[in-house]
């Protein structure tokens, strides 16, 4: 009958429980990293871009089709062509000084496309840079989600922590009201103890308050609820990789591609142009001067054109474009120099944590034994309930130390990727 009892107990208890774990959420950094950029609102410019892009190029493209235009003119003049002399029984037609004229012409570039091409080309290019500089404000936001998850570890484990503080406290404490009530302890030992377990349960009140805080800010970032039954999967170490694939390196490049580009357009401002062209029309006069009647008229031929006035500036728009490029090199060799620097530091920082971790575990074990002597000692009456705390306090104090670094030299890897665009 008791044997039943205790089980039902067991179910009744264990049940709750089990519902408990299956409510609760498994949350990972990669999926943190990959919902950030889903939801961030910037997201949506890459669409734009695109459809721009498209835009940009069909309307270049149709540079190429015949090109038409309407003009008209009303004019009066001072003066028009006539005969100065007269012929007997011939009547010298008079021009009007009032004329007008309305016509169509349409020219058929044949030169352009080479223009055509290299100005695709460019459009492509310069969207080519805005896309890059978007992924480059993107990967940003993995920095603010590595250091909001890693905060959230490091919480995790300091409220588990700070939990098992307060169990060991509150052990000691009710040993020494044991201890007291058989009058082989003063009072004074058990009033510290309990203000070392309300200080303990202070320093856990702002753990989960900060871890709440936290929670909510990631939360935002993700777009999804996370709360303190969430739990968050601690990330394997990752594999060293030191190639540098920033995307910041790639706009540097598309940047270089788009003056390119540009220089290759420039340089068809000294082709010269050729098109057919045609024009209709209807005026007075049309295109017999001698005729002082409204006709219609037609005209059609082949036109050539060279801007010469390109070689002008040809020198110059050649420096600008190299200066252009010098920029792009000098902003592109500046950054890899600041990321080498950054990643020489993280490398030293890790190499400190790691060297940190490797004392931690055995002074761990060192100020655990020290507390259990003195749990011992304090029974037997040879040291002050002061005394135990202090030693408390130092085991906890290694304890939080060896959570701290192990968290850590998982950020400080995670961090020298993030720094080498390897996330």
């Amino acid at each position: 009958m008791k044997s039943f009892v205790q089980a039902t107990i067991f179910a009744i208890v264990a049940i709750p429980s089990q519902v408990h774990a299956q409510k609760q959420s498994t949350l990972n950094i990669d999926s943190c990293f990959s919902w950030a950029k889903q939801n961030y609102p910037l997201i949506r410019q890459a669409d734009l871009i695109q459809k721009s892009t498209v835009y940009s190029v069909e309307n270049a493209s149709k540079g190429l089709l015949p090109q038409i235009t309407v003009n008209g003119s009303a004019t009066y003049q001072s003066d028009v062509t006539s005969f100065p002399i007269s012929i007997p029984n011939v009547k010298v037609p008079t021009i009007s000084k009032d004329q007008y004229k309305l016509y169509a012409e349409l020219n058929q570039p044949l030169t352009d496309v080479y223009a055509i091409r290299r100005q695709e080309a460019l459009v492509k290019a310069n969207a080519a840079v805005e896309q890059q500089k978007l992924e480059t404000e993107l990967y940003k936001i993995k920095e603010r989600i590595t250091q909001l998850y890693f905060a959230v570890l490091l919480l995790n484990e300091q409220e588990t922590q700070q939990q098992l503080l307060l169990k060991d406290i509150k052990a000691s404490l009710e040993k020494m009201k044991v201890a007291v009530s058989n009058g082989t302890a003063s009072q004074m030992n058990q009033y510290l103890l309990e203000a070392e377990f309300v200080k303990a349960k202070q320093r856990l009140t702002e753990i989960q308050s900060g871890k709440k805080g936290y929670l909510q800010m990631l939360a935002t970032f993700i777009s999804k609820d996370l709360d303190e039954t969430t739990l968050f999967e601690t990330p394997t170490l990752l594999v060293e990789n030191t190639n540098n694939n920033r995307p910041e390196l790639k706009q540097y490049s598309a940047q270089k591609a788009a003056i390119a580009a540009s220089g290759k357009l420039t340089d068809t401002k000294l082709i010269p142009r050729v098109f057919l062209f045609a024009q209709g029309g209807y005026g007075r006069p049309a295109l017999n001067m001698l005729n002082n009647e409204f006709k219609l008229y037609g005209i059609g031929g082949v036109k050539v054109g060279w801007n010469l006035s390109a070689f002008y500036t040809r020198k110059n728009d050649k420096q600008l474009i190299e200066l252009s490029k010098m920029q792009v090199e000098a902003q592109e060799q500046t950054f890899q120099l600041n990321t080498n620097i950054s990643v020489a530091q993280q490398n030293t920082e890790y190499d400190k944590i790691n060297e940190l971790l490797k004392d931690d575990a055995s002074l761990v074990i060192l100020r655990s034994q020290v507390k259990q002597s003195a749990n011992v000692q304090l029974e037997a009456g040879t040291i002050s309930a002061l005394d135990l705390v202090n030693y408390i306090n130092a085991e906890d104090q290694a304890k939080q130390a060896l959570l701290l670094h192990k968290i850590q030299l998982l950020q400080a890897a995670y961090t020298k990727q993030l720094t080498l665009g390897n996330l």
